[in-house]
């Protein structure tokens, strides 16, 4: 793929993504930005041709700080200019009968064999009025239909100002699905054609992911640009993103096996398939785990699902390697929280987006259990932030604090990492000897933590959902929590029993043990979720048919 000036001179699949983890701009609050972006640090690797289309937030993701128990939210102000080169050119979109001017960024992603162009678009643009300029502010807040609308018509202008030669639009969640309306007057309004050319994913069976408005305001606020049977694109009643999404691409595919059933029954006679998420090795692996890799199985560097092999690695120096990691994260810990960590206790970490339905709080459902089942030999971290305007989700982020301070009253040693971000969850998920993940069933995706974590030989204790439900085998590559059907009374005691009788015994009695699964979980779990391997998945079944 050539790449001068960010432009790109063969046909490309663009990306289309109201989030992306990137190095300076805090433009993700969860996995879609997280794939998103290690999506594109795969195509830098293998040199495969796709640039990415994303809204630039001046206020971005907020940094979380707690007061008085409770999560509050800070938006430090970025300066695009500070962070990206800025690209000329005239980018607009048209919206509620008027332009709207687009300022346009560049940041490029450099992998291994090639580099990715990522186009940052801002709406804060001073031939804008005020409001106009407010439309991209935060990343899910404010007015919601003005920034899709902007964002979709806008994205299809800017690759068509830049005189890119797209293969093929991929948007992500009904969030941009208003970019195939855009593009339907370059093909004179034919569907088929539109169809050809866009592709999607769905990445969340929650109603968030889902978004619906009102025909009678969409159509005053798009204008002429709609076509006239956009009711039956977008659904019956309302408008519906990700009907939309299905209706106007050629494939549409969930991100785990569990999500595709789930979705497919979401949406009645879709032909919805699913390509399991993934990670980006190298982002993931920390660095004792990466030169361990380097010695043992070098061809990880070229490709990085050779972790499969990860049975020659001699015991003890994978034990070293763990420690190393573990050494680094109770060094955070104590340095940074006033932890009072040690690296010969069994560490287990709970960290995720602050949801009801991901319950991070469910081994702590009867804190009298857990004290006793943990006997002085486990020391916890919770982490994790809530959306700003998820009242429930701050709940969840008051009940882990008031959880922690309790655990360290009755002697067992807790802390909450406050303010999680990727960098926090590199040191986390490798240097803990355990994660857990309690989503409630068939309402997790997929997720990506365990993959970030068995990337670094770290087992997952998981309930089976989303990615679970494909890779997890219990004592072989981790443990499972329940079993299906299970109600919350019946996981929180499977828990405090496997934690009891299984899993602390097997950490300080079976140490031999304990390394086979580590294997086990980095050569199935760690192998599999890479994003390589999802982004090759990708290009057979969505991009190249």
């Amino acid at each position: 793929m050539d790449d001068i000036d960010g432009v790109v001179d063969d046909d490309v699949v663009d990306i289309l993504a109201l989030e992306i983890m990137a190095k300076n701009h805090p433009t993700y609050s969860g996995g879609l930005g997280q794939v998103v972006g290690d999506m594109i640090k795969a195509a830098s690797d293998i040199n495969f041709p796709m640039v990415g289309t994303i809204p630039f937030y001046p206020e971005g993701y907020f940094k979380q700080k707690i007061v008085d128990g409770r999560q509050v939210e800070d938006f430090p102000l970025l300066n695009p200019e500070e962070i990206f080169e800025k690209i000329d050119g005239d980018f607009k979109a048209r919206f509620d009968g008027r332009e709207i001017h687009l300022e346009v960024y560049l940041d490029t992603f450099v992998g291994r064999s090639g580099k990715v162009p990522v186009y940052f678009v801002s709406t804060d643009s001073p031939k804008n009025t005020l409001e106009d300029r407010k439309i991209i502010s935060r990343i899910y807040q404010g007015s919601a239909l003005p920034q899709r609308l902007v964002f979709g018509f806008g994205a299809v202008n800017v690759a068509k100002e830049l005189g890119l030669k797209i293969k093929k639009f991929h948007i992500n969640e009904g969030h941009t699905a208003f970019a195939p309306i855009a593009f339907m007057p370059e093909v004179g309004w034919d569907e088929l054609k539109v169809r050809e050319k866009f592709v999607g994913t769905t990445h969340t069976p929650l109603p968030t992911g889902h978004e619906k408005f009102s025909y009678g305001e969409v159509r005053m606020l798009g204008g002429d640009r709609l076509p006239y049977n956009l009711e039956w694109l977008g659904g019956y009643g309302c408008l519906n993103t990700t009907q939309l999404m299905i209706n106007l691409c050629s494939k549409v595919n969930a991100v785990s096996r569990v999500h595709g059933v789930v979705t497919r029954e979401m949406f009645p006679g879709s032909n919805i398939q699913h390509i399991t998420n993934g990670v980006h090795a190298f982002t993931w692996t920390c660095p004792e785990i990466g030169d361990l890799l380097d010695r043992h199985i070098p061809e990880w560097r070229n490709n990085p699902q050779m972790i499969s092999n990860a049975h020659i690695i001699p015991d003890n120096e994978l034990w070293d390697a763990h420690l190393g990691a573990k050494k680094t994260l109770v060094s955070c810990v104590n340095e940074q929280y006033g932890a009072n960590f040690d690296t010969d206790r069994l560490t287990i970490c709970v960290a995720s987006r602050a949801a009801p339905y991901k319950r991070p709080t469910l081994i702590a459902k009867d804190i009298d259990a857990l004290v006793e089942a943990a006997d002085g030999k486990v020391q916890l971290i919770f982490a994790g932030k809530a959306h700003p305007y998820d009242g429930m989700g701050k709940d969840v982020v008051a009940n882990e604090v008031h959880i922690v301070n309790e655990l360290n009253r009755r002697g067992v040693s807790s802390v909450f990492v406050h303010d999680y971000d990727s960098d926090k969850a590199k040191v986390l998920l490798a240097g803990a000897d355990l994660c857990t993940h309690t989503p409630i069933l068939r309402i997790e995706a997929c997720k990506t933590s365990p993959a970030k974590a068995a990337k670094n030989f770290v087992q997952s204790w998981s309930t089976l959902d989303g990615w679970a439900y494909e890779l997890l085998l219990d004592g072989f590559n981790g443990y499972v929590i329940g079993f299906i059907g299970a109600n919350e009374q019946q996981e929180h005691a499977d828990m405090m029993s496997k934690l009891k009788n299984v899993i602390i015994p097997t950490f300080y009695e079976d140490r031999g043990r304990w390394i086979w699964q580590m294997k086990n979980c980095a050569a199935t779990i760690g192998s599999y979720m890479d994003a390589e391997r999802m982004l090759k998945q990708y290009i057979r079944e969505m991009y190249n048919k």
